[in-house]
């Protein structure tokens, strides 16, 4: 890895958005609490969620970024990563 690269493979959370409400309702601020399950990013998205899945999901993971990235000035290279630790990749 780089010097400003975070590992982020192993276990995320994953969920489905059949109505395709998670833009509109701002889930990459405050995500709903239920109907999230464990995926893992090195098998296909296929298995946590189905063969039959079409349409819009979302992913979740919790991430401890370096101090130092959020430094003023110090600038993450990602607009979507906060002082938070969440971010919102789309």
């Amino acid at each position: 890895m780089r010097a400003r690269e975070l590992e982020l493979l192993r276990r995320w959370s994953v969920r489905t958005d059949p109505e395709d409400r998670g833009l509109a309702e701002a889930w990459y601020r405050e995500r709903p609490r239920d109907g999230w399950i464990g995926a893992r990013t090195d098998q296909p998205w296929q298995i946590a969620l189905g063969h039959d899945h079409h349409g819009v999901s979302w992913y979740h993971r919790r991430a401890r970024l370096p101090a130092r990235w959020l430094e003023p000035g110090a600038g993450s290279g990602c607009g979507s990563v906060r002082r938070r630790p969440t971010a919102a990749c789309g």
